[in-house]
């Protein structure tokens, strides 16, 4: 006998409903673990660079969730300000405030309340007026959202950040449900940052000198190379092999560790002289390298050297200590005939020699 048999009506339609319901949960559910794998594979694939990941994410959790107010905000400059590397807003101006993004100073807003106190908040449109009034936040847009989700991002204990949605329809409002799935997709995101930030990290250091920062030899040339296969003829390209003329005294008589100072001090002269489309590097011990591409004028090049003659010229405070030290600087303009980086950093290492042996602290140009 049907458990239906001898039903009224009305108890038919009770129960129809009833069926529907837990039909609808079940969809949920299955839709909620999709999410959540989706999310999982998303954040274990080494192919996507962060910001495909963003992007990837807030489509997967689109089909469980109102995302059309959705952004990830990243902690930068050791804690002291907040930026939204990825934002999405429906309100057409995306921003109210020039200062808010898509970076901002670390402040009293929901998106810090969220970060210094660790756990995922589910708020309505009362609690935030609730917890402006009562001080806790300062609201930075005019508009309340009628429902707010955010969780954080940290991973090994340390903050990178948080994750938020929030709804301006009165009839969208965001559950516990989807509050447990922002917990658990927020783990994933931070992981995901973790590792990309990781990965990074070991690609700058490849690519950089350990003391200064500048490019080291083996990424200089690579960039030299670029420049020398994309040449079009349009603009000038030249290298600029830079040589300090005291260097091998300041070791002798201060020691290296001065010496090492001296060198970055001398790093970030150089990179102030140039523009910042030019690349710098550090050949090793007291050789710096300059390639400035896409010159207007070769006379750009002469400019550029008698500023950083002019600046190396000026006596550098170390450790208390006034050091004077000089620069010969060669210039190699690079033509047909440089058919690899190397050739062409060989006549600007050339000019520069011969700088030297004219009495050094000037410039010379490569044949």
């Amino acid at each position: 006998m049907s458990k239906y048999e001898g039903c009224s009506k009305n108890e038919l339609i009770s129960q129809l409903i009833s069926l529907e319901h837990e039909l609808e949960k079940l969809r949920k559910t299955a839709a909620m673990n999709e999410t959540l794998l989706r999310i999982s594979e998303l954040a274990h694939d080494h192919s996507l660079s962060i910001d495909e990941f963003y992007k990837s994410v807030c489509k997967v959790l689109s089909s469980v969730i109102d995302t059309s107010n959705f952004y990830i905000a990243r902690l930068k400059r050791n804690g002291e300000t907040l930026s939204f590397d990825f934002y999405k807003d429906t309100y057409g101006i995306q921003f109210e405030y020039e200062h808010d993004f898509p970076i901002r100073p670390y402040g009293k807003g929901l998106t810090e309340m969220v970060i210094d106190g660790g756990e995922t908040l589910l708020l309505s449109q009362k609690d935030i007026e609730e917890i402006t009034s009562a001080g806790s936040i300062t609201r930075r847009r005019k508009t309340t959202a009628h429902s707010w989700l955010g969780s954080p991002l940290t991973f090994n204990n340390e903050k990178l950040g948080a994750i938020v949605v929030q709804s301006y329809k009165f009839n969208y409002t965001f559950s516990k449900e989807d509050k447990n799935l922002f917990t658990f997709v927020s783990q994933h995101i931070a992981s995901a940052i973790a590792r990309y930030e990781q990965k990074q990290a070991l690609e700058i250091n490849a690519k950089t000198d350990s003391l200064t920062g500048l490019l080291n030899r083996s990424a200089f040339l690579d960039a030299l190379e670029g420049v020398i296969n994309a040449r079009s003829g349009l603009y000038q390209s030249c290298v600029l092999f830079i040589d300090l003329d005291g260097f091998k005294a300041v070791n002798d008589t201060y020691g290296h560790e001065i010496g090492d100072e001296v060198l970055v001090l001398v790093s970030k002269v150089i990179t102030a002289e140039i523009r910042d489309i030019d690349c710098v590097g550090r050949f090793g011990g007291d050789e710096f390298v300059v390639l400035m591409s896409r010159l207007q004028r070769k006379s750009d090049a002469k400019n550029a050297a008698e500023r950083i003659l002019e600046a190396l010229n000026k006596p550098i405070l170390v450790s208390n200590k006034l050091i004077h030290i000089g620069a010969s600087i060669g210039i190699a303009y690079e033509n047909k005939r440089h058919i690899a980086a190397e050739e062409l950093i060989k006549d600007a290492d050339l000019a520069m020699y011969r700088a030297k042996k004219r009495g050094k602290r000037q410039y010379s140009i490569a044949k």
